[in-house]
């Protein structure tokens, strides 16, 4: 019988697609975006692009997350204080594509 087989290839899927927040962090940022909108802005704009709502870190970051179906952090934004506006650094975990709603944010495309 497969059922079993399919079972366990569904669960393998699954946790492979588990990144963890912390695993995203530790690793060097991908992109470097500099914004003129203060960091509650930008962190407001993630929040309603993602439709979630930003972890607040103990070093003053804001992160925002996208997921994908399984739960597994796809893209992960740090956003910083820098001045009057936001230092915004982006990792990626590799097993997914974030789509495009993000680059608002950023400022790469028209609010």
């Amino acid at each position: 019988m497969n059922s079993p087989r399919i079972l366990i290839v569904a669960v393998g899927l699954a946790i492979a697609g588990c990144t963890s927040t912390n695993a995203i962090l530790a690793k060097e940022a991908d992109e470097v975006f500099h914004s003129k909108l203060p960091p509650q802005q930008v962190a407001a704009c993630f929040e309603q692009a993602n439709h979630t709502r930003v972890i607040e870190r103990p070093d003053g970051a804001r992160v925002a997350q996208f997921r994908n179906g399984y739960g597994g952090v796809v893209k992960s934004f740090s956003i910083y204080p820098e001045g009057d506006g936001s230092l915004i650094q982006t990792r990626s975990s590799g097993i997914g594509v974030p789509g495009i709603r993000w680059k608002r944010c950023v400022g790469l495309q028209a609010q």
